[in-house]
């Protein structure tokens, strides 16, 4: 912001700072809080509270729910690489949000997916939907960064966030 308070002094950080609010996703939100209600389920039927070493119990949970949402976070690791891979051969300015959109659906999970699963994937998928579609929109608008980067690498960016977000539900629901 400008020190005379006049709002933001350049356009490409007004977009990014509207792109980032509009990524917010309710239906996100509460596919990760079932997550974290399903492994604190799981913890407290698995690992009753009266266990003489914590530090043992906690490195047991944590490998009992990384095993647990290995299938999840295989699915959504793939869904980030195929995806990067066919959007990111597509020239950003003339994409469209219907082509995006029709991409993104047509991807399915390899395996069954269990109903908690199937909600965070979808959600997932609802957030590439918004990315790809902002980072188009940016690129046709001119951000030099969003055309010189395209959805590819954006993609992949996102894929590596899969696995920390996911030990952070483990870590909540062990908390919990």
């Amino acid at each position: 912001e400008s020190e005379e308070g006049a709002g933001l002094a350049d356009p490409e950080t007004d977009e990014y700072v509207t792109a980032l609010t509009e990524f917010y996703d309710e239906e996100f939100d509460e596919a990760l809080y079932a997550l974290v209600d399903e492994a604190a389920a799981i913890y407290e039927t698995r690992f009753p509270h009266e266990q003489e070493d914590p530090q043992t119990t906690g490195y047991e949970a944590e490998r009992l729910l990384d095993q647990h949402f290995a299938p999840l976070v295989a699915e959504s690791e793939a869904m980030f690489e195929a995806l990067a891979k066919e959007l990111g051969q597509r020239d950003p300015h003339s994409l469209s949000e219907d082509e995006i959109e029709t991409i993104v659906d047509r991807y399915q999970p390899s395996g069954e997916l269990v109903p908690s699963f199937e909600d965070f994937f979808g959600s997932l998928k609802k957030i590439v939907k918004k990315v790809a579609s902002k980072a188009v929109d940016l690129a046709k608008k001119g951000i030099s960064i969003a055309a010189k980067l395209g959805l590819g690498p954006i993609l992949g960016k996102l894929k590596a966030l899969i696995k920390p977000l996911l030990k952070r539900v483990i870590q909540t629901a062990i908390g919990k």
